[in-house]
C-alpha cells in the first residue's frame, strides 16, 4: 500500500525517467562525483531543518516529504546506481553477491521494523542512551542481520513448504494412475 501514497510519485516517475535514459546514463564516467556533492549538500540541508526545531531532535516530527530529504534520496539512489555501473564495466567478482542480496533486501525492509522494535527493547535503548555511536550501530547491525536473515530464512522455509506440497501432489498422482 505504501506505493499508493503521492510521496512516492516523484520516485516512480524519476525511476522510469531513469530506466528509459539508462543506455545514455551508463556513458557518464564521473557522475558520482556531483551525486556525492548533492548527498552532502543536501543531508547539511536536512540535519539544519531538523536542528531548527530544538535539541533533542524528534524524528517524529520529521518528514520524508521534505525537499532536503527528497535530493538526499536521490543522490544516494544515484550512488548506488553509480557503484553498480562501475562494477558491471569492471566484471566485479561482488556481483553476485550483490544480486543474491538485492533479492532479499526488499523483504528485508518489511521486517526491519519489526526487528528494530525488538532490538530497541532488549537493550538498544539502554545502549544508545549511554554510548549513542556505539548503540546506533549495533542496533543497526542487529536489525540489518535479523532482517536478511528473517528474510532468508521465511525464504527457505516458504521453499520447503512447496516442495513438500509438489512431493504430495508427485506421490497422489502416482497412486492415482496406477
Amino acid at each position: 500500500m505504501d506505493r499508493v501514497f503521492w510521496g512516492f510519485f516523484p520516485y516512480a516517475i524519476l525511476g522510469i525517467i531513469f530506466w528509459q535514459m539508462w543506455p545514455r546514463l551508463r556513458q557518464l564516467r564521473w557522475p558520482w562525483l556531483s551525486l556525492a556533492l548533492l548527498a552532502v549538500i543536501s543531508l547539511i540541508w536536512q540535519a539544519r531543518t531538523l536542528l531548527r526545531q530544538g535539541l533533542p531532535v524528534d524524528l517524529a516530527q520529521t518528514s520524508y516529504y521534505l525537499p532536503a530529504t527528497v535530493f538526499y534520496a536521490l543522490a544516494i539512489i544515484g550512488l548506488i546506481g553509480c557503484l553498480a555501473t562501475w562494477q558491471m564495466r569492471h566484471g566485479s567478482r561482488w556481483l553476485p553477491r550483490v544480486h543474491w542480496l538485492a533479492t532479499y533486501a526488499y523483504r528485508a525492509y518489511l521486517a526491519n521494523v519489526f526487528w528494530l522494535q525488538l532490538v530497541w527493547l532488549a537493550g538498544g535503548r539502554q545502549l544508545t542512551a549511554t554510548v549513542p555511536v556505539v548503540g546506533i550501530v549495533v542496533c543497526y547491525g542487529l536489525t540489518w542481520c535479523l532482517s536478511f536473515a528473517s528474510a532468508y530464512g521465511l525464504h527457505v522455509a516458504w521453499q520447503a513448504v512447496k516442495n513438500l506440497k509438489n512431493q504430495r501432489r508427485i506421490v497422489d498422482d502416482t497412486h492415482t494412475t496406477s
